[in-house]
């Protein structure tokens, strides 16, 4: 009887061990965001910008009109005195004639960064530290936040840095010069395995 009472208590103890880790996990805590947090952005894709279809090429005249434009093709010939592209004079045929142009494609430490779809791809992000995160709401049985994080752009290529290419591309430029200052936010919901992202 008394072999029999020390296995029964001994399970009980174990069941009541292994509901207190489930629990634990589901708690709102900064290491319970952070560990999801971080799993969100490990699977995430690197963070990459549409440039354009490469080769491509473009009238001198059409390059001036739009210089200043976000994403125009002056950020093209950034990327060239990055070493990310090389560019060459060439003309265009504009309606019957040609006039002055000029031609960009991947150079070999550009084919590095820039995918067969034309994506410009400069570093992935990294948890740098959680911020805060709102209260625990449950809607329709399901328990959600909102987790505030400062990140790390990590993997990230010496050019990103270069002013001409961020203010060519100021989204880019804009997380590039945020890391570790500027938050981000996740929304974060709980499971049975503890705090997810959907994303």
């Amino acid at each position: 009887m008394v072999k029999r009472h020390i296995l029964a208590t001994g399970f009980v103890g174990v069941c009541l061990a292994l509901s207190a880790c489930s629990s634990g996990k589901k708690e709102a805590t900064t290491e319970n965001f952070a560990r999801a947090v971080s799993a969100a952005l490990e699977r995430s894709d690197a963070q990459c910008y549409r440039i354009d279809d490469l080769p491509v090429e473009y009238p001198v005249a059409k390059i001036e009109a739009l210089q200043g434009v976000s994403g125009g093709p002056d950020g093209l010939e950034a990327l060239s005195r990055a070493g990310v592209l090389v560019e060459t004079d060439t003309t265009v045929k504009v309606g019957s004639v040609r006039v002055p142009g000029k031609r960009f494609e991947k150079t070999d430490a550009g084919k590095k960064f820039i995918d067969d779809k034309g994506c410009l791809c400069y570093g992935r992000l990294a948890l740098d530290k959680i911020v805060g995160w709102t209260t625990p709401r449950s809607t329709a049985g399901v328990t959600e936040t909102i987790v505030t994080y400062q990140y790390r752009l990590e993997e990230q290529p010496e050019w990103v840095r270069q002013p001409a290419v961020q203010k060519a591309y100021p989204d880019m430029g804009k997380l590039i010069t945020g890391a570790g200052r500027a938050p981000l936010r996740m929304p974060l919901v709980q499971t049975e395995d503890g705090w997810v992202s959907e994303q």
